[in-house]
């Protein structure tokens, strides 16, 4: 059993601070006595390559920095649609157990739509 906390974001996703690293990740995950840690956004250009800076794959679905703590790859991707005439929103956490997925996950919602303009790829249902 882990303490971990697997929905979180990036520093290029809006809402969040831009000084937010895996170096800072790590250090309040400690502190908070969580033991595993997602990555979020790895879909986002920019975040994946501080993801592949700072982490190393173990090769058993789990990343770790330097220092040995361990990151699980997951992003969010929000689907937004119309019912009623009310805007409804669906998020979905995505876990990859491998950099090689991560690469396949990001170029087929690429081929859907826009993943660069915030950390979470965010979908609209069209009529």
């Amino acid at each position: 059993m882990y303490i971990a906390d697997l929905h979180i974001h990036g520093r290029f996703s809006r809402g969040t601070s831009k000084n937010l690293t895996i170096k800072s990740l790590e250090k309040y995950a400690r502190i908070k006595g969580t033991e595993l840690m997602g990555t979020g956004d790895f879909t986002h250009p920019k975040w994946i390559k501080e993801i592949k800076k700072d982490l190393t794959e173990r090769g058993d679905g789990i990343l770790e920095t330097k220092t040995g703590y361990p990151f699980m790859l997951t992003t969010e991707l929000s689907l937004v649609y119309t019912d009623d005439g009310k805007g409804r929103r669906v998020h979905n956490i995505i876990l990859a157990p491998d950099l090689g997925t991560v690469e396949q996950i990001t170029e087929w919602l690429k081929s859907k739509g826009r993943i660069d303009y915030d950390g979470r790829p965010i979908f609209k249902k069209t009529k």
